[in-house]
């Protein structure tokens, strides 16, 4: 037989500490995996704890209303499963048989395959170069009747 210990988690970001709002097991009671053991409450929300483990409680971290750190041990159960796992009595996490793949270097970075276009002159000079564009009048075309420089009858 072996002794767990379920830590109270990680229940929000920027969240280090949170108070027992309720306590659903005592020591002596048989718990099964999923079972919820306690709800903890922080300035942000009310979090329900369920147990990990399957067995019975021996030991309940403080009472309603007390301040637990995150990380800090909430409750200890007496499982079926051997001690084997590690020392402190948490499972030792899974190892990865297969190394990770390393990602391939390139030497020297490519240029994106779609450049944005370039601008070949600010507004002003294209601008100007609009306005020489427009066609001026040719010299045959008549002038205006204005009055002026029209000959006089006599």
């Amino acid at each position: 037989m072996a002794t767990r210990t379920i830590k109270l988690p990680d229940v929000g970001e920027g969240v280090t500490e949170a108070e027992l709002a309720e306590i659903q097991v005592k020591p002596g009671d048989h718990v099964r995996e999923d079972d919820p053991v306690a709800a903890v409450m922080t300035d942000k929300a009310t979090v329900e704890i369920t147990s990990v483990y399957s067995g019975k409680v021996v030991w309940v971290a403080g009472e309603v209303g007390d301040t637990l750190a995150v990380g800090a041990p909430l409750l200890k159960i007496e499982t079926d499963q051997p001690e084997a796992d590690s020392a402190d009595g948490d499972p030792a996490p899974e190892a990865d048989t297969q190394a990770p793949a390393a990602a391939p270097t390139r030497s020297r970075q490519r240029r994106p395959r779609n450049p944005p276009p370039r601008r070949r002159h600010g507004p002003r000079r294209q601008a100007a170069r609009l306005r020489r564009r427009v066609p001026k009048a040719p010299p045959f075309w008549p002038r205006p009747p204005s009055g002026r420089g029209h000959a006089r009858a006599g």
